[in-house]
């Protein structure tokens, strides 16, 4: 069983709060987006489902800074949620992908689900340059399992890679000259952190009463404890920010 789905809008949603509120950007408009998606289904077993789609979002009126300004950064500001003033609607940004997603239900014991993406995020900052958005990773991959032998216990895994968050770049040499961090606004989100990965396990121990189910957990987050780094910073030197490390955890939990 296949079926090709191709949908169409144009939408409208209010400007973030904290830009609204400032007097000076009251003049600011609803941002807009024209989406369209073609989506391809096919049932390829009675427990396994594939989805292959191809998705296009272009945003217009979007909020930006003039440039005027030299402090200002060519940044996205749908990205940031920080306090601006002097806005303006003349924002751009295109976000363009394909999705793939095989679900494989619970059947002989075993349940999945694998999903990949390949996009690309950009906005056209106030000088009419295209740059990355905040988070344009590029590509997502995820691949979920579980084993369930038996009613009572269950083992399950889940494995995730993306690709470098965009960052820019710190001028070493002027943060040391002027004492803070300083950055190469023309090379504005063009260097990228490492690929992200972790991996993800849990046991489960389940027990069966008249008023409820108790379950007993095991998890290790990060399990091979890799350093996945999140971002970079200024102080006294270039340092960096990582996700968490190798954390286990267990507990239990009591559903009525």
């Amino acid at each position: 069983i296949s079926s090709l789905i191709y949908n169409v809008g144009r939408y409208y949603q209010n400007p973030p709060e904290i830009y609204l509120s400032v007097d000076e950007n009251r003049s600011i408009t609803s941002v807009q987006t024209v989406q369209q998606s073609l989506t391809y289904e096919r049932l390829i077993s009675s427990s396994t489902k594939l989805t292959l789609a191809y998705y296009q979002k272009v945003y217009s009126n979007a909020p930006m800074l003039t440039g005027k300004n030299i402090l200002d950064e060519p940044l996205f500001l749908l990205d940031r949620l920080s306090m601006y003033s002097g806005l303006v609607s003349n924002g751009k940004s295109v976000a363009d992908g394909i999705e793939l997603l095989i679900e494989k239900k619970r059947a002989e014991n075993f349940y999945g689900l694998f999903g990949a993406s390949y996009f690309n995020t950009t906005y056209t900052d106030f000088n009419g340059v295209d740059r990355n958005r905040d988070y344009n990773y590029r590509y997502i991959v995820n691949m979920i399992g579980g084993y369930r032998p038996q009613k009572d216990w269950e083992l399950s895994i889940r494995w995730s890679l993306f690709g470098g968050k965009p960052y820019t770049p710190i001028n070493e040499e002027a943060s040391i000259l002027n004492g803070s961090e300083s950055l190469y606004l023309d090379r504005y989100n063009e260097a990228r952190t490492p690929a992200y990965h972790s991996l993800f396990l849990r046991y489960e121990n389940h027990r069966n009463y008249n008023r409820g189910n108790l379950i007993f957990f095991v998890e290790f987050w990060n399990a091979y404890n890799r350093d996945n780094v999140e971002t970079y910073y200024w102080d006294d030197r270039i340092r960096k920010i990582s996700y968490f490390n190798f954390i286990p955890v267990g507990g239990f939990e009591f559903e009525f």
